[in-house]
């Protein structure tokens, strides 16, 4: 029911009484309000009575006009006894005491006492008075009826009024307990809960009792709160997301600068690349993690890769990963990065060049988050254009280096190649000049012309040296046409073994490897009357280790004879290197040639290389 409708009722109850109460109190009061007036009239027909038996007994007046008349006494005592004010009073049931009475007066007046005041009788004389005393007892009791019966009448509107009274503040109290119920409260608690909701607590609800209005305001306003709370948990979950999100965009950026920052201020070696891979371990939560060069090929990407050498890791007493253990050559066919893979492996690439491979092994029950993921493949990719910087820089490095000797192979072939060539011609037109002296002449010539030539093999051999590139293949391609070369040449099985792929060197580290296994390979062709040669180099602790083994003749007790300067040049070229070379007979025949160095390019350890020095 509506509460405008329930407080309609409410007041409806509070006026009700008080309407009844007037209205009964109106009636009542007109039933009194000639009760005062009939019970003096009453009460003035003792006195009435009193007059009459006076007059009736008292003696003729001599002065006319000195006393009442008794005929004007009656009359004046029937107009008291039929006042309307007494008619009025008297009520219409027969049996009422007042009617009763009224009637007994009434009766005896008519029949007894006026009959008799009619006529002279001296009997009823000598009785008036006692008749009247009786008669006047009579008249009291009527009064007394009469009063009782206005008493009853003021009683009855007093007990009228306190009923009324009592439903008024019974109905009022009532209203109060119902209004506080229904309203007050209920709107105490909305109110305590704005409160609440205003202070943060969303999850505040109205749980008291409401009807009608307040009910339905209730329902209202605890559906918008639930529509509240749930657009702020939502908007809460939102601001979550976007925080969790705008902080692995801030770690996500931080890696990249801080890896950015360390590849760009400082050559790629394996201190920086140390110093990376700390960085990622900060923020990625991987287990083993390693960095590893592989050969480069880019002429044929489509190839695969077969070696690999690990250049850093993540630990100090060597690295364990699934597709890893002494080296990278495991993980180099390794499937592509997947988010629920514990073994991942990120290619370093630049330009669709492989430059390396980062692998990684995750911790267990550990998943990448895609932003990682991205995160890994940016440094992967940072490391791998690191690499293909450092490439350039070494071919840059190369073609000037390349250059250089250019120039000097056309100053030596313009000037002592010619000057050497005319003395070959003279000592040949002197030879036949003195074809008939003496043997001792001709031993001396045959010597200068052996001279000669060795000085214009050598020449030719530095022109070639000067005149020889390394394209972009790298020390593997220029070591793989060389033996082509020297097998076409000379006829001699010659397998080359390079563990090197990988392995970046400086130009002038490449070009002195390179000159050295060609001095070799000369010397197996002119000296050692070999079938077969074997090449072979290795990365083997800190060192490059270069082995060229044949199977001839082995060499001499002095091997290096007058103008004779190809192990004197190896030797110079390995002190150049920075490294040594031992020359050596081979069991059970032929001559081993060892090369070892430290190299001074940014992936070696530069400490070991300076201990080494």
């Amino acid at each position: 029911m509506s509460i405008v409708i329930r407080l309609s009722l409410a007041l409806l109850l509070l006026i009700l009484p008080s309407v009844l109460s007037l209205l009964l109190s109106g009636w009542i009061t007109g039933l009194s309000a000639g009760g005062g007036e009939a019970i003096n009239m009453a009460g003035s027909l003792r006195k009435q009575s009193y007059l009459i038996a006076a007059t009736a007994l008292s003696p003729a007046d001599p002065i006319p006009g000195g006393q009442p008349n008794l005929s004007e006494v009656v009359v004046e005592f029937e107009r008291r006894l039929y006042h309307p004010s007494i008619q009025n009073a008297l009520p219409d049931a027969a049996q009422d005491p007042i009617r009763v009475q009224f009637n007994a007066l009434e009766s005896r007046w008519r029949n007894e006492i006026r009959p008799s005041l009619e006529r002279d009788d001296s009997l009823y004389a000598s009785i008036l008075l006692p008749s009247t005393h009786q008669y006047v007892s009579e008249i009291d009791l009527f009064v007394d009826a009469l009063e009782k019966a206005h008493e009853t009448r003021l009683k009855s509107l007093a007990r009228l009024q306190w009923i009324s009274l009592l439903i008024v503040f019974g109905v009022f109290a009532w209203t109060l307990i119902w209004v506080y119920r229904q309203v007050t409260y209920p709107l105490s608690k909305m109110a305590e809960v704005a409160n609440q909701v205003e202070a943060g607590h969303y999850a505040a609800r109205i749980d008291t009792q409401a009807s009608g209005e307040i009910g339905t305001l209730k329902t209202a306003l605890n559906r918008m709160l639930n529509e509240l709370e749930t657009s702020y948990s939502q908007l809460e979950l939102r601001v979550a997301e976007k925080t969790a999100a705008l902080e692995q965009n801030q770690t996500a950026l931080q890696l990249r600068y801080q890896v950015k920052a360390l590849l760009a201020d400082n050559e790629p070696d394996q201190a920086i690349f140390d110093a990376v891979l700390k960085v990622l371990g900060e923020s990625i939560p991987f287990r083993n993690a390693a960095i590893c060069l592989t050969d480069i090929n880019p002429k044929q990407q489509h190839i695969p890769v077969k070696s690999a050498f690990k250049l850093a890791n993540n630990q100090q007493q060597g690295i364990r990963l699934g597709c890893l253990e002494q080296d990278c050559a495991a993980c180099i066919e390794h499937t592509p990065p997947a988010l629920d893979s514990k073994e991942l492996v990120f290619p370093l690439l630049e330009g669709g060049i492989t430059y390396g491979i980062m692998p990684i092994t995750l911790q267990d029950g550990i998943k990448l988050a895609p932003w990682q993921m991205q995160v890994l493949e940016d440094v992967s990719h940072n490391l791998g254009t690191a690499l293909a910087g450092s490439h350039r820089k070494q071919s840059l490095h190369r073609l000037a280096l390349f250059e250089e000797r250019s120039v000097i192979a056309r100053e030596l072939h313009d000037s002592l190649a010619q000057a050497l060539s005319y003395l070959k011609i003279q000592v040949v037109r002197l030879q036949n000049q003195i074809g008939e002296q003496p043997e001792q002449a001709q031993a001396t010539l045959q010597e200068l012309r052996e001279g000669l030539n060795a000085a214009y093999r050598q020449l030719r051999e530095l022109l070639t040296t000067f005149r020889l590139q390394i394209n972009q293949g790298g020390l593997n391609a220029a070591l793989t046409a060389t033996v082509k070369e020297f097998a076409e040449r000379t006829g001699l099985e010659i397998a080359l073994d390079n563990h090197l792929l990988g392995v970046e060197l400086a130009a002038e580290e490449e070009i002195h490897v390179l000159q050295i296994v060609r001095e070799a390979l000369a010397n197996v062709h002119h000296h050692a009357h070999a079938r077969s040669a074997q090449i072979h180099l290795a990365w083997i602790g800190n060192e490059i280790v270069v082995q060229i083994n044949d199977d001839g003749v082995g060499i001499g007790k002095a091997p290096e004879r007058a103008q004779h300067y190809g192990l004197s040049i190896m030797r110079d070229r390995a002190r150049s290197l920075g490294g040594i070379i031992s020359i050596q007979a081979n069991q059970p025949s032929g001559t081993q040639i060892i090369l070892q160095f430290i190299p001074s390019t940014p992936f070696s350890n530069q400490e070991s290389a300076q201990r080494a020095k």
